[in-house]
């Protein structure tokens, strides 16, 4: 288990459109840019870096605050940024973010926008308590997955809480209430995760890459082995059979599978690799990260509807 790398981060670019500028010289002003944030609700106006702090956000701020993810359906180990994103960051009052080398290679130039705003980056991954995180087994590296983990999460809420408290005073009951009211859902959801995956603790599975760690840890459950090390790099054919020869060894029955990624790749290779060895039932079963998601779907519930899938998904087919 290693770390990410993802795809090469593009600069930000400084100036949206020259053609845009160059025609509003030409007319002798300038052209009063879109109000992004319109609709959105606000302020106090919060713009996250992808959809898992969306949700914890949207579940603390209520109607009370806008929401806007930069990442929807490029998630923060491929996100390439946008001009948009700097006349989002000039209306916003906070910037979430996860941390953690997750998502910093595209937040930390952003953030550098509103340099002279204190505290105005939060990046709730960074700050957990050190007991709260794990490390991946061949590196000293945090592995930074961790709103996967309900405690984790948990705690992220109480950041949010604060922060919004911090720069909307106003409402600080009102954040305090959602917040706890939010969290008490995670506990049930926590709760019926443990119900349901009771029976599963020595049922191990394949995780495609590297992420699922603290959701397993939740529930006392064995990852095996990781199919894609860093995300969008391909096994290694001698990478393919030690995996094979994990999966015979372990009686292993599914490889959880993410939407993010198509399971035409190494997920199907393998299948049909351990089909041609006498080994024919292995399942495919999609466990979402929920490192993306289509603008539609983003919504305060997301991250309970979608883990509470992730919990029934692993409940059925694990044996």
């Amino acid at each position: 288990m290693r770390s990410h790398s993802g795809k090469p981060r593009l600069l930000y670019p400084l100036l949206a459109c020259t053609g845009v500028l160059v025609l509003a010289i030409g007319m002798g002003g300038c052209l009063k840019p879109p109000d992004d944030w319109a609709g959105k609700g606000g302020p106090p106006r919060v713009l996250v870096s992808f959809p898992p702090v969306y949700s914890f956000v949207k579940s603390v701020g209520g109607d009370q605050v806008g929401v806007i993810s930069l990442c929807t359906t490029s998630g923060p180990h491929h996100f390439e940024g946008e001009a948009q994103d700097h006349r989002l960051l000039a209306r916003a009052d906070l910037l979430f973010a996860s941390g953690l080398m997750l998502d910093d290679k595209f937040i930390d130039p952003l953030a550098q926008g509103k340099s002279g705003t204190p505290h105005f980056l939060v990046k709730l991954g960074d700050g957990l308590p050190p007991d709260m995180l794990d490390k991946f087994e061949d590196e000293n590296r945090t592995d930074p997955h961790v709103w996967l983990g309900i405690p984790q999460a948990k705690k992220m809420v109480d950041e949010i809480r604060d922060n919004l408290s911090r720069v909307d005073a106003a409402h600080k009951s009102e954040y305090a209430a959602n917040a706890t009211k939010y969290q008490e859902a995670l506990d049930r959801l926590h709760k019926y995760g443990e119900e349901k995956l009771k029976d599963k603790k020595d049922k191990p599975f394949i995780s495609f890459h590297d992420s699922l760690h603290y959701f397993a840890k939740s529930y006392d459950l064995k990852i095996a082995a990781v199919i894609e090390i860093e995300p969008g790099v391909a096994p290694s054919p001698g990478d393919l059979e030690k995996l094979v020869k994990t999966i015979q060894r372990e009686n292993i029955h599914v490889i959880a599978v993410e939407p993010q990624y198509p399971t035409s790749g190494p997920a199907e290779t393998l299948k049909a690799e351990l089909k041609s060895k006498g080994f024919p039932d292995i399942e495919l079963v999609e466990i979402d990260p929920l490192e993306t998601a289509e603008a539609k779907d983003l919504t305060a519930d997301l991250y309970e509807r979608t883990m509470r899938q992730n919990i029934d998904n692993l409940a059925k087919h694990l044996k």
